[in-house]
């Protein structure tokens, strides 16, 4: 059963689609109740279980409604028992359906809402409902799609954001002067951008809200890309493909299904993998092409792209790690840097093509490093200890001289180890 007045979501179903933070002010003002008071209506519903979200919310923007975290989606199930509308159609109207696939990242959710002045004016006009739309929360959305002007994100005639939870008058009034937020400043200059912002969050848009049912699954990213590296590899074009991949990315989201991406990291993997967002999202892997472009690489005149030899299979790879690991002394192991550049291969390579071999050349050279610091300490000890029982006098100024001409030890080393030995402690 209902307790609230049915209010229709806007744009359902297209790239258009409202936003839950927008529903919620329209939701409040047709009922002329406040935000925090529409809340805790919807909220006692459900009989006061579970409503502890509900006393962080007066300190919650209205903007991150949206975000795909457990206070949206107890908002969602709440707005669905008093309305009557779907969970499925809420959903669409947050980035919900993304809450396994991503991290929550607060800089590209805007924390404050935003609306292009045209569409509102627009909608004033032809006497349509005004509301704000799900793309103008997104920070890279910084242009509309339909009029190519500026998102903003305060009023023109008091320069205030619109984040109270107060009693709204209309989404498309300002809550503090009550002038129409489709007002422009009497002095500004508008811009326009024939350049579609970031049309990637715009076709994502659009398909959570045609598939208002859809779960991204949580390794999607590391399935496409996984099988994008491994064709790569096999073909011998895993170098190239790895130097395509954003470093924030190669080869953390390979080795680990469960690498935490934010929804910034998969639009720039999308773009480099030159593949559809939400395919990405998906774990879709329809056609692959293991020769992907390279990064633009600003070279002076003459000068060629140095490229690093291919060393084959990942037989190959361990037949020469282990012969040159063998050429190495007992006592000083290589570190994984140098052991690479020897193969002439990234570190990332090396780690995610031998990984146990890997993490055995990184302890070995730990242990190795360990060994020498001990036995270059305990060395420096006798010499002191030689030094001072030669049956004279020597000062503390000629003994640290006579330690550094020998070009083993530092000099804070050899100052604390004098010092322990005339004074019987360790000084730093």
């Amino acid at each position: 059963m209902t307790r609230l007045y049915l209010v229709e979501p806007q744009g359902i179903g297209t790239v258009e689609v409202e936003s839950l933070s927008s529903y919620v002010v329209r939701l409040a003002s047709t009922h002329c109740a406040s935000i925090g008071l529409l809340l805790a209506a919807v909220e006692s519903g459900n009989g006061g279980e579970d409503a502890a979200w509900i006393r962080t919310l007066p300190q919650v923007p209205i903007a991150t409604f949206i975000r795909p975290n457990g206070t949206t989606r107890s908002l969602v199930e709440a707005i669905h028992r008093s309305t009557g509308i779907s969970i499925p159609v809420l959903s669409s109207m947050t980035f919900l359906s993304t809450e396994q696939a991503l991290r929550r990242s607060s800089n590209v959710f805007a924390s404050h809402l935003r609306w292009c002045r045209e569409c509102l004016r627009e909608w004033s006009e032809q006497g349509a409902i005004p509301y704000l739309k799900l793309a103008w929360l997104l920070t890279d959305v910084t242009t509309c799609h339909i009029h190519h002007c500026e998102i903003v994100g305060t009023c023109a005639i008091c320069d205030r954001r619109q984040s109270g939870h107060d009693l709204w008058p209309s989404v498309d009034i300002c809550l503090y002067c009550g002038a129409p937020l489709s007002a422009a400043k009497p002095d500004e200059i508008r811009v326009q951008s024939w350049q579609p912002a970031a049309p990637e969050l715009l076709s994502l848009i659009q398909f959570i809200a045609a598939n208002p049912e859809i779960t991204f699954p949580g390794a999607g990213a590391h399935r496409v890309t996984s099988a994008l590296y491994n064709e790569a590899l096999r073909a011998g074009h895993w170098e190239e493909f790895a130097r395509s991949l954003p470093r924030c990315v190669y080869p953390k989201l390979i080795q680990h299904p469960n690498h935490p991406l934010t929804l910034g990291t998969v639009v720039e993997l999308a773009r480099a993998l030159r593949m559809p967002l939400t395919d990405l999202l998906l774990g879709r892997v329809k056609e692959t092409n293991v020769i992907l472009p390279l990064r633009e690489r600003a070279l002076a005149p003459g000068v060629e792209l140095n490229r690093r030899r291919r060393l084959g299979t990942r037989e190959d790879m361990l037949a020469k790690v282990n012969a040159y690991l063998q050429q190495c002394p007992a006592d000083r192991r290589p570190s994984l840097r140098a052991t690479a550049m020897h193969l002439g291969i990234s570190v990332g390579g090396l780690q995610h093509l031998l990984p146990a071999v890997a993490k055995e050349i990184v302890r070995a050279n730990r242990q190795s490093r360990e060994t020498q610091a001990s036995d270059a300490s305990r060395r420096l000890k006798e010499r002191v200890t030689e030094i001072v029982s030669w049956g004279f006098p020597v000062s503390r100024k000629a003994m640290l001289r006579e330690l550094l001409a020998e070009a083993q030890w530092s000099k804070n080393a050899i100052r604390a180890a004098i010092a322990f030995e005339l004074d019987g402690e360790r000084t730093a």
